[in-house]
This record gives C-alpha cells, sequence and structure tokens, in this order.
C-alpha cells in the first residue's frame, strides 16, 4: 500500500479512461484534433460508409477508422484515420498503399501521403499538397 501511495503522490500510477497513460485514441477524436487545429476538415464518417469500401481491395486489418473529406478535394475525397490492435495489422495497410504506387497500370495516380504515429495510421490522398498533409501529419504527432 506504500508504494501504490507513492506512485499516487509522484503521479506515476493511472487508472481509469486511458487520459494520460499511453492509449490510443480514436480516429474520431484523431480527426477533432485536427479541427481543434484549425486544419480543414469537411463531412466525416466512419471508412466503412465509403462508396464502395466493402468491395475494394483495401485490407480490412484495422479495428476503427474514419474518413474525412478534405475541403478543396470533392466529396468522398481527402484522408483516413485507422487504428489497429497491432504493429503487423498496420504494416499490412501501409504496404497495400506502398504496392499501389508502385503499380504500373496505376502508378502515382493513387499516390497516397502516409503518417503513422504508434498504432494509428494517418492516409492523406497524393492530390492534397504535400506541405498540407504534413499539417495533418504533425498534429498527429502531437495527439
Amino acid at each position: 500500500m506504500g508504494r501504490i501511495l507513492t506512485l499516487l503522490a509522484m503521479g506515476e500510477l493511472v487508472v481509469g479512461t486511458g487520459v494520460g497513460c499511453g492509449s490510443t485514441p480514436s480516429s474520431e477524436a484523431i480527426v477533432q484534433a485536427f479541427e481543434d487545429q484549425d486544419l480543414p476538415v469537411g463531412e466525416t464518417y466512419p471508412v466503412r460508409q465509403v462508396d464502395g469500401w466493402e468491395k475494394s481491395l483495401v485490407p480490412k486489418t484495422y479495428e476503427e477508422g474514419t474518413h474525412f473529406d478534405v475541403p478543396g478535394q470533392g466529396k468522398g475525397h481527402g484522408a483516413q484515420v485507422f487504428i489497429y490492435e497491432s504493429q503487423d495489422d498496420l504494416k499490412v495497410m501501409r504496404d497495400y498503399y506502398k504496392e499501389i504506387e508502385e503499380m504500373p497500370t496505376i502508378g502515382p495516380s493513387l499516390h497516397s501521403h502516409l503518417y503513422q504515429d504508434g498504432l494509428v495510421l494517418l492516409q492523406v490522398r497524393g492530390t492534397v499538397p504535400k506541405p498540407q498533409a504534413n499539417r495533418y501529419g504533425d498534429v498527429l504527432e502531437e495527439v
């Protein structure tokens, strides 16, 4: 009991909601952080509601994900935030996006800006200018 009180006094023992104990935020919370930092965020919805998502070849290794439109990119175009249970699951999706770019019949037309922080992967459509995409990536690192 003395050790627990010492840890509590030192602020090292956190019990409860996950706030402050290194837990992964939800994809919705990350998108909200983008908005809170005045980054452009249009309509948001779960990735499974993206037109054609369930039939697409995109690996479904994520636990949950949120799509958000980036204003100026058109409806249904922008970025996705994915949350994973493991680095292996995340790697499957990251590798998928990288492999698409290397396909000779598709190539850079489906380029993505990819940002990773812990068990979170942010995929921003390649038509979003790199400096703007980097701003989302910077905020992801701060969340």
